[in-house]
């Protein structure tokens, strides 16, 4: 699930060069953007290209790195029919996001906003350390397993932000809100059931991206 649609960015890459205007590559070497309890720290990378005087379109990629332990310091524990259940939640996700620009001026550069749609993948992982609370229990449960649950999101969003021109070296600076649409179907495990863990319907983003132009 986590490779999955990695086509589509090929795909928007090579309808976005067929159309003559500036464009440019840049990375976004850190981006907040808190969609689950954990680490907030995201990474991305992405391509833009100016359309006309006020238009551009962008093309998103950018996933969750987790430098700090955030997720193994997350642990969680419950009793759960007989057994006494502990277990840190990794969450991995990445998403992929078609961006489409108005700018405020005739430039192509300074204070524009951005309307969006994309995907996201999410991935949990769960490895629980189990132990008996009563005398009758003598053997490991068979859901007592590190396992993997695999699921997606729809996305939509909105931002406000401050670009400079697509010639040379170019900045993206910007600040919004992202919304995440869809059941995942995560099919988790019962001793998860008084778990707050989950992905948010709603999430603030803000970041800086650097690119080069031509």
């Amino acid at each position: 699930m986590m490779a999955r649609r990695p086509h589509l960015t090929f795909i928007l890459i090579a309808v976005a060069l067929s159309v003559n205007g500036q464009m440019g590559i840049r990375l976004t070497p850190y981006q907040y953007e808190r969609v689950e309890k954990g680490s907030n720290a995201h990474i991305g990378a992405g391509f833009d290209l100016d359309l006309s005087r006020r238009s551009a379109m962008s093309v998103d990629y950018s996933a969750r790195f987790d430098i700090w332990g955030v997720a193994e310091a997350n642990v969680e524990s419950y009793d759960f029919y007989g057994y006494f259940v502990s277990y840190s939640p990794i969450t991995r996700t990445w998403s992929l996001t078609l961006r489409s620009l108005y700018f405020l001026n005739d430039e192509v550069s300074g204070f524009y906003i951005a309307s969006s749609i994309g995907y996201r993948a999410v991935e949990l992982e769960l490895d629980p350390d189990v132990s008996a609370t009563g005398s009758w229990v003598t053997t490991q449960p068979s859901w007592a397993r590190r396992s993997t649950h695999n699921g997606g999101y729809t996305q939509l969003g909105f931002r406000l932000g401050i670009r400079s021109e697509l010639d040379g070296f170019y900045g993206d600076l910007f600040l919004g809100l992202g919304l995440n649409l869809g059941d995942p179907d995560l099919d988790l495990p019962l001793y998860m059931a008084q778990s707050d863990w989950g992905i948010k319907d709603l999430y603030l983003q803000a970041g800086y991206s650097m690119g080069i132009g031509w």
